[in-house]
């Protein structure tokens, strides 16, 4: 036990010296920071009273340079005044040199400009003069000019002339051609044309294709023809009486002579023939008008005559016309 507490003793004894070496270290230590702290602020208060020293050097340095500057300012003034006056004198002698050297100028530009007047109104003189001769040759010459332009013109107009009656000479036959053009244009059964090419396809194809084509025949006539023929019949006045009629072919001016005892009811039964309604003989003629179009054939009546006359007056026109030569005849006719 005893022992126990002697160890404890010496371990405490020990701790004691431990603690006690330390607070001693931590004072040396302590010591020595405070001695360079204080050394430290001892040098740093000697840069300051050096910087203080150097501070009012600078100040007399600045005082005296402001010092300088501000005499130096007062002599820039002085010779800016002196300056100023001195230009302005400058000024004033330019502006009087200026005056007189204007005023000699003035009276040496006058003297010049009268010279160059005097001078260009002589040239001027001079050149109109040359001007007035040649405006007098120049008219000779125009007047020359003028009299071979007239004999041109004369000339021009005779040739003119001659060649407006050489031109009349060729219009001429071109507008009996056009009148007689529209004259059997007058006689032909005027189908419009939208209409004609529904003929066509009827006839050509629709009418070959059906089983009784009498329909579509009889529906060309009675729509299509007859309405415009009936207006052709109106208009070049054909009459129910016997006659010598001709169809023509405005293109190809091939005829067809024909005699009836009723000329109105023959004309009519050709053009049913053509749609396909046969009241008639078949003719070389018919089938001519459905190759070239019914609309593209005259209507014409050659006379009226008495019944007894027809084979006589048939003959002499087919003879007349020479339908039978140049035409659709096949027969000398009577």
């Amino acid at each position: 036990m005893l022992y126990g507490i002697i160890a404890a003793l010496i371990i405490v004894i020990i701790i004691l010296g431990i603690k006690l070496n330390h607070k001693n270290t931590i004072e040396q230590i302590d010591q020595v920071k405070l001695d360079n702290f204080y050394q430290q602020q001892s040098q740093l208060q000697n840069k300051i009273d050096n910087l203080k020293d150097q501070r009012a050097e600078l100040t007399q340095d600045i005082n005296a340079q402001t010092d300088l500057i501000n005499e130096y300012n007062d002599k820039i003034k002085v010779l800016q005044q002196q300056y100023n006056d001195a230009l302005m004198k400058k000024s004033s002698d330019l502006n009087d040199f200026f005056e007189q050297l204007k005023k000699h100028r003035m009276q040496d530009l006058d003297e010049q400009i009268d010279a160059a007047r005097a001078a260009q109104d002589a040239e001027l003189e001079q050149r109109q003069q040359q001007l007035q001769e040649e405006y007098q040759q120049a008219a000779i010459q125009s007047q020359q000019l003028i009299a071979e332009i007239a004999n041109k013109q004369n000339e021009l107009r005779a040739q003119l002339d001659a060649q407006e009656q050489k031109f009349k000479g060729i219009v001429e036959p071109l507008k009996q051609y056009e009148k007689q053009q529209q004259q059997r244009l007058f006689y032909t059964i005027q189908v419009p044309d939208e209409y004609r090419s529904d003929i066509d396809f009827l006839l050509t194809t629709v009418a070959l294709k059906v089983q009784h084509p009498e329909v579509i025949n009889k529906l060309i006539w009675t729509e299509y023809v007859k309405p415009y023929l009936d207006d052709t019949f109106k208009r070049i006045e054909i009459k129910d009486e016997p006659g010598i009629y001709k169809l023509t072919n405005i293109n190809d001016n091939k005829s067809y002579i024909g005699k009836s005892t009723n000329v109105k009811k023959r004309i009519q039964d050709h053009f049913k023939s053509v749609c396909g309604l046969a009241s008639i003989a078949d003719q070389l003629v018919h089938h001519k008008i459905f190759d070239t179009g019914l609309w593209n054939w005259s209507i014409e009546i050659i006379t009226y005559c008495e019944k007894d006359q027809l084979s006589e007056l048939e003959k002499y026109y087919i003879d007349f016309f020479q339908t039978q030569t140049y035409g659709w005849n096949r027969k000398e006719g009577g």
